[in-house]
């Protein structure tokens, strides 16, 4: 909303900036949506009361404190808009059993045409038509448009994210997701504005509205849910908000025991292209794949061995002694254990077990109990090794 200085104004007056970024929100996150409802409705012949709650912010001199607050307002209001419409398009995915799990990886944490799905959304239900003309032709213009930004701005992100890798500082991801999401929104923001210039809506100022995305993509991908498997966590949640970090996606089919080895394989695909062949997510998402193929049975265990093994190569470059690779350990133990190799299942079991006990004090390692019922376990195997590699006695002639 660039414009000239207005003697009535002061710009960088604390007291404007903080009723513009108020009444800012106010706009983008009640009035707009409330017209665009009541205009839908008057298309079907059902007619609302109008609502004047907030008008359309002032013109601000750009850079200046008012334009800060009313760029910041208008993100804040756009917000729950924008994850209310991610909402509804996973629940219409799940409804129509249709899966976007399995598209690109973005800085949302959605596919690319999840994003724009919810960028069409948002568009659609939550911004009014503002061009005189057909209604629903100016309806689908503005949702194409939406749909657009949205899938630029997670493409954006895809290209950006593995550039920088993940690193074992859980605030050094966190500050990377939180920047690179921010300038994927940013992108998302320009692109936005100059395709309604183009389509002819009201002008809207690229910088404004590219700074009012990366607000949002910030924020977003400081407050996100993103931690590495552990033993009492065995698989990392997702991120439901848009621009969020989403290290390892959960497969929504699968069968009785659990998800299936091929949804798990096409995460896995997308883990990769997103945080690098050798990263942290990619190592969690191979222990996904492991426990997939150990409840389809002894079959599968050679399956279930390869992929704890190739993700305790990947946590090795972080530490060969953490409670990520105790947690590996444990399990190749299962599987070597259930194929008949007592051997080096309890080789492993053993790492797991000194790893355990010099991390005592780690939120991220088993409970006592636990502990205890494995170290049960080594003694048993133990003791079963020593049988089984014990020498006949010598018989003298």
């Amino acid at each position: 909303m660039e414009g000239t200085d207005k003697p009535t104004r002061d710009d960088n007056s604390l007291t404007t900036a903080a009723a513009d970024g108020l009444q800012a929100a106010l706009y983008t996150g009640i009035q707009q949506p409330y017209d665009s409802v009541r205009q839908i409705a008057g298309a079907v012949h059902i007619d609302l009361p109008e609502l004047n709650i907030a008008a359309a912010p002032a013109e601000t001199r750009t850079g200046s404190t008012a334009w800060f607050a009313e760029t910041i307002g208008g993100a804040i209001g756009m917000l729950p808009l924008i994850v209310a419409s991610h909402k509804m398009v996973r629940a219409g995915s799940s409804f129509t059993r249709l899966s976007t799990e399995t598209s690109v990886l973005t800085a949302s944490g959605m596919g690319i045409k999840e994003a724009g799905l919810t960028g069409a959304t948002y568009s659609t239900l939550f911004q009014p038509v503002q061009n005189d003309g057909n209604f629903m032709l100016e309806k689908a213009k503005n949702a194409g448009i939406g749909f657009g930004t949205f899938a630029v701005g997670a493409g954006l992100n895809n290209a950006l994210r593995p550039l920088f890798g993940s690193f074992s500082s859980g605030l050094s991801n966190r500050l990377m997701t939180v920047g690179t999401a921010s300038l994927s929104a940013f992108g998302a923001g320009v692109v936005d504005a100059e395709a309604n210039n183009l389509a002819g809506n009201p002008h809207q100022d690229a910088l404004e509205t590219g700074m009012k995305f990366a607000v949002m993509g910030g924020v977003i991908g400081a407050t996100s849910k993103n931690y590495l498997a552990s033993e009492a966590k065995s698989v990392p949640k997702n991120s439901d908000i848009f621009f969020g970090e989403r290290p390892a996606p959960r497969p929504t089919t699968g069968d009785f025991f659990g998800p299936r080895t091929s949804e798990i394989e096409k995460s896995l695909n997308e883990v990769k292209s997103r945080y690098g062949e050798n990263s942290q997510e990619v190592a969690s998402t191979l222990v996904q794949l492991g426990d997939a193929h150990m409840v389809q049975g002894r079959l599968s265990n050679p399956n279930a061995k390869a992929s704890y093994e190739q993700a305790l190569g990947i946590f090795n470059r972080f530490g060969e002694e953490t409670p990520q690779t105790a947690w590996v350990y444990d399990k190749l133990a299962n599987v070597k254990q259930s194929s008949g190799d007592t051997v080096g299942a309890a080789n492993d079991l053993a790492k797991a077990e000194k790893i355990w006990r010099a991390n005592s004090k780690n939120p991220n390692i088993p409970d006592e109990n636990y502990i205890n019922r494995r170290t049960e376990d080594l003694a048993r195997m133990q003791v079963l090794n020593n049988f089984n590699n014990r020498r006949p006695p010598e018989i003298k002639p």
